[in-house]
């Protein structure tokens, strides 16, 4: 299959590749190691369930997990975030002696959940400490982490929620917006690199509108918690994730209906708009936020109640909210199954995203992984930017090969060909690391004023897989001249390992000038 462009978009377009078959799993975190954080339901048994890490860092070709089991003397263990350390933040629950966990109400812990901290190989039970050790304590739980290792979380008492920090072995309470505010009700999502903390706190009746206590999102740092408060025309907001900026981003509600998504930023706060046309009840969920700045969630354009069928994920970036399903290479298998996405998850540095099919359990799940990316980088396997990558010529003399700043499709290189006859030519690079099945893609640049009959991008199995071919042979006569053509070859899924992958070129008569490839991915 092939499509041309002769621009660049600024927002990265994406291709996926599915996950393993999700239904006893939920997937929470991804870190920058394309490592991703998950709940693994081994059996119906509630007890049964797991804290797992799955590593996709190499697309999956030699998947592994890991599982760090459980706070010692605890029944089960359930995970909110994790670090590029793979250290873990969550909560430990145990069973009563008939395996139970909570209360008749489906609620309520027959024994207080307690926060752990999993670091170095080993869980801290920081309901341990002060004054989470209090026998007053009715639960306890951590809810994210820095690069450093500092965790926050809250802790909830008699006199209410409470809001702490845990760093160097000391978990010190960060106060609320108010102290009037009775009972006491501010919880922590998430701390930076820089300390900087954020989170909910409720504040006292009157002070926001009506005579409601309503929450508002806060911003902790150095010592002082400021109020974010909520957008025009909005009750009461909430913090649901941050990035290394000190960017925060979360939800405005109005009442229990329109829900719109909010991002701090540099002082201001501002709605992050809609997906198409929402009326007058919009209904909007934010998840994360890279350090670029750009969050993941979903919306919905109808009226609430939100009808979670018709459910779109967007990338919000640049200060637009974007339907990722729009963003797919063409040529992504969903994009050409007409699969559409419901939900976007998670979102790394790299600006690889977890996305579903659904909201619900019976979810299909897929890492999506930008291809087109922001002009200056390119995230593709062969982007071309410091050298040729082990792609040359197979030594035809009528072309020679090599890198040129002169057409990039992504980033600021591409891989140039130089012709300077008639003849046949290829380029490719011996044994490239893609697995059985997927489908890879080639951005191809040709000249304006081109002689070149035909070209051929390819895979070529070794002896093992008896040396088979596969190709997507297109006359030049179908493609655009002047600008890039994307095409695509599939893998078989019996494949063996790859021999050589490249693009072949035929010109019956002279042919000078130069083609370019760029940003060949899989």
């Amino acid at each position: 299959m092939l499509t041309a462009t002769s621009t660049v978009a600024a927002t990265p377009t994406y291709t996926s590749q599915q996950l393993v078959p999700s239904s006893d799993r939920r997937y929470l975190a991804l870190n920058n190691g394309t490592r991703i954080l998950t709940l693994r339901q081994d059996s119906p048994t509630p007890t049964d369930q797991h804290i797992v890490i799955e590593d996709w860092s190499d697309g999956g070709r030699s998947y592994s997990e890991f599982r760090p089991g459980t706070l010692p003397g605890t029944t089960r263990s359930v995970a909110n975030a994790f670090n590029d350390s793979r250290d873990i933040v969550g909560y430990a629950e145990t069973a009563d002696a008939d395996g139970n966990l909570y209360a008749p109400d489906g609620y309520t812990p027959l024994l207080p959940p307690r926060a752990f901290l999993y670091r170095g190989g080993a869980f801290t039970d920081l309901s341990a400490l002060p004054p989470l050790n209090a026998g007053t304590v009715r639960r306890s739980s951590t809810t994210g982490i820095n690069g450093q290792g500092d965790a926050v979380g809250s802790w909830t008492d008699a006199a209410g929620e409470h809001a702490f920090l845990y760093s160097d072995g000391v978990i010190t309470d960060i106060g609320a917006l108010s102290s009037a505010t009775t009972p006491a009700d501010t919880r922590a999502i998430g701390i930076n690199s820089r300390g900087q903390i954020a989170g909910t706190s409720r504040l006292p009746p009157g002070a926001g509108p009506g005579s409601n206590a309503w929450p508002h999102a806060f911003l902790y740092d150095q010592g002082v918690m400021t109020d974010l408060g909520t957008l025009p025309g909005y009750e009461w907001s909430q913090a649901v994730a941050m990035n290394d900026a000190g960017d925060v981003v979360g939800t405005a509600h109005m009442g229990n209906h329109a829900v719109s998504c909010f991002i701090y930023s540099d002082g201001t706060l501002k709605n992050m708009g809609l997906l198409g046309s929402a009326g007058s009840s919009p209904y909007c969920q934010v998840h994360q936020i890279n350090d670029a700045g750009v969050a993941v969630g979903y919306a919905n354009a109808n009226p609430v109640p939100p009808d979670f069928r018709t459910s779109a994920p967007f990338v919000y970036s640049d200060g637009q909210m974007h339907d990722l399903n729009s963003l797919l290479d063409p040529n992504d298998p969903l994009a050409r199954n007409g699969v559409r996405l419901a939900d976007a998850l998670a979102i790394n540095d790299k600006g690889e995203i977890i996305a579903a099919t659904s909201l619900t359990g019976s979810a299909s799940y897929y890492l999506l992984t930008p291809v087109t990316a922001t002009p200056g980088t390119d995230a593709a396997q062969y982007h071309f930017e410091t050298d040729t990558q082990g792609w040359s010529s197979t030594a035809e003399p009528i072309i020679v090969v090599s890198t040129s700043t002169a057409r990039a499709f992504a980033g600021r290189q591409a891989l140039a060909v130089g012709f300077s006859s008639e003849g046949f030519a290829s380029v490719a690079v011996m044994q490239p690391p893609v697995p059985a099945g997927r489908t890879v893609t080639f951005h191809v640049y040709l000249p304006a004023d081109t002689h070149l009959d035909w070209i051929q991008p390819f895979v070529l199995e070794g002896l093992e897989g008896n040396w088979r071919w596969s190709g997507n042979w297109q006359p030049v006569a179908g493609l655009l001249s002047g600008a890039w053509n994307t095409l695509t070859v599939d893998v078989p899924v019996d494949a063996t390992s790859l021999w050589s992958m490249g693009v072949e070129f035929h010109a019956s008569q002279p042919n000078t000038g130069t083609a370019y490839i760029d940003s060949v991915g899989f």
